[in-house]
């Protein structure tokens, strides 16, 4: 058997230690959908994933690692207003199907808009 060089081991680890925090994640909101099930019956809700645009092309592997532990109804991309100019939203919603429902240009609650795909391409043209 052949002999793993330190940086494999270090990636072995890091895929083991993302696989057990997706699992993690999957456990913790299904115990939240449980509750919101016994305590909300009627209400809608939305497994939404929130994307740190800035990491870019990385955001396909979190979105990828997360479906296949919970399911996804939609992504909030977040820090769209510093150098990340939200290159990743056409290979998230091409390959991944999963929809962009908010957008966020700003450090607070209220610069988060619902996804506009006009708007958001006027904005990073800016």
């Amino acid at each position: 058997q052949k002999q793993m060089t330190l940086f494999e081991e270090t990636k072995a680890e890091d895929i083991q230690k993302t696989s057990e925090k997706y699992t993690l994640y999957a456990y913790i909101i299904e115990k939240i959908n449980n509750i919101v099930t016994r305590e909300y019956p009627e209400a809608h809700r939305m497994n939404l994933i929130v994307l740190d645009a800035s990491i870019g092309q990385n955001s396909i592997a979190q979105v990828k690692a997360f479906k296949d532990s919970v399911q996804i109804d939609g992504i909030v991309l977040t820090k769209l207003d510093g150098t990340a100019k939200g290159g990743v939203v056409y290979p998230i919603i091409n390959e991944l199907k999963v929809p962009i429902v908010f957008t966020g240009f700003g450090e607070g609650v209220n610069d988060l808009e619902v996804f506009n795909p006009t708007s958001f391409v006027e904005k990073i043209l800016m």
